[in-house]
């Protein structure tokens, strides 16, 4: 049920990642109003046409009336969505023992809210990562809401009390190996400082070339909504994955080396990956090394 509320929800994110307008602010609610139309020919789609990820495999990937190649998008946020909306709870209530908790009777409204926090979080990652992908830019606004989602949530594990040494983090007990466990919201601000700082750093010894300000902003709020230390394994594993990207890039065209990479959509997948792997991750990174 959730996989299936999340297909929906995607569907309409597509509508607001394919009609954003850089030059209007995000908040601009205007340019979603009207029917779905092709893309192509203006045909206005009728209701069976919009059912997610199906209409689209039984449409073939074409519009029904010009067979234009309809944008790989609308599956793909689509399926991301609903894997968010399933996953992001399932995780939770696995480092929570979420199951055991409520079959002992025992009150789990604090898990509702974290989550539904987390699954917004995640969508406005998606959202994120397909604009700036599409435009090259952040917006403002979104990077605002992400930081609001990550003081929301700071206040909830604080209400809670699920912040510690092992807890609070996707890193598991290789948390405690870094410090900075005596107050959550230390922890986040410090860590939101830390790397906002680090990436300004960037922007500036590059005069720009290197990163922009949304990513600067965008990692500060990721600071605010993961804390120390994993906002700095999202920080690593976020110039890996960049750095993999721009070496397919150049082995592909060499003559494209200039070519913009938007650095946001890889964020938001090391973000991803530590949220439902972090723990994994330093397990096998110093596992290497024969450190536990």
């Amino acid at each position: 049920m959730l996989f299936i509320l999340g297909l929906i929800m995607g569907s309409f994110f597509n509508v607001v990642i394919l009609r954003y307008d850089p030059k209007q602010s995000f908040f601009n609610l205007d340019h979603l109003t009207g029917r779905s139309k092709c893309v192509h020919c203006h045909k206005q789609l009728k209701w069976y046409e919009l059912f997610p990820v199906i209409s689209f495999m039984a449409l073939g990937g074409k519009c029904k009336k010009c067979k234009a190649v309809l944008n790989w998008q609308y599956p793909v946020v689509e399926i991301l969505t609903g894997l968010a909306t399933f996953g992001v709870p399932f995780l939770l209530g696995k480092i929570f023992f979420i199951k055991q908790l409520f079959l002992t009777g025992n009150p789990i409204e604090w898990f509702v809210i974290l989550s539904i926090l987390w699954i917004w979080v995640f969508y406005f990652f998606i959202i994120l990562a397909f604009i700036d992908f599409r435009h090259k830019i952040i917006p403002n606004e979104i990077n605002f809401l992400l930081a609001l989602f990550g003081v929301a949530l700071v206040f909830f594990y604080n209400l809670y009390d699920k912040f510690g040494l092992a807890s609070g983090t996707f890193v598991g007990g290789y948390a405690a190996m870094l410090g900075f466990r005596d107050n959550i919201w230390a922890n986040h601000i410090g860590a939101a400082v830390f790397v906002f700082l680090l990436f300004l750093l960037v922007v500036v010894l590059s005069n720009g070339r290197g990163m922009g300000m949304g990513d600067v902003k965008l990692v500060g709020a990721l600071g605010i909504i993961f804390g120390w230390p994993d906002v700095l394994l999202i920080v690593f594993l976020s110039f890996i994955i960049g750095a993999i990207y721009g070496i397919i890039i150049l082995i592909k065209d060499k003559n494209n080396i200039s070519r913009l990479v938007p650095f946001g959509p890889f964020l938001v997948l090391a973000s991803a990956l530590v949220f439902f792997g972090g723990q994994s991750i330093l397990h096998s990174y110093f596992g290497l090394f024969g450190i536990l």
